[in-house]
């Protein structure tokens, strides 16, 4: 046998036994690297957010993202946690979380965010105000998260 090959045996098997949950740690190090691939949200969702969540959800609105866009991750913030969540999302990026660029080809998805509304598409960040017009939301505009700032 090959002196190089024996001493690599050597190091991983000692490498193994020195640190048994190295097998354990790649699935945690695969789950935080998924993780930085999605926009996280900051911000709780107050009732006219998660109210207008929902009927975006349900009129068939989708939002074309990418996790690394400064301004998606404003649009996300406006929405709240457990609003953005409700969302119909389309991940443009091809690394990111269940990603389908693919889709963001075909539907010429130019710029994030992108919102489509009706058949009709939105370039930017949208004031929650703006998505209850473009969408003719009629509940509570009572909006907690008010600034879209990156």
């Amino acid at each position: 046998m090959d002196q190089r090959y024996l001493i690599g045996a050597i190091g991983l098997t000692l490498l193994l036994s020195a640190s048994p949950s190295v097998a354990q740690e790649a699935p945690s190090r695969f789950a935080e690297t998924l993780e930085s691939r999605r926009i996280i949200v900051g911000t709780t969702s107050g009732a006219a957010e998660l109210a207008l969540a929902a009927h975006l959800q349900a009129i068939g609105a989708v939002l074309y993202k990418a996790y690394w866009c400064p301004h998606c991750y404003a649009q996300a913030q406006l929405f709240g946690e457990a609003a953005f969540a409700q969302l119909s999302q389309v991940e443009c990026a091809e690394d990111g979380v269940n990603a389908q660029p693919q889709l963001c080809q075909e539907e010429m998805i130019r710029a994030y965010p992108t919102w489509e509304i009706n058949g009709q598409q939105y370039r930017g960040v949208q004031s929650l105000e703006a998505l209850a017009e473009l969408s003719n939301y009629s509940g509570s505009r009572e909006f907690t998260n008010t600034s879209p700032s990156p």
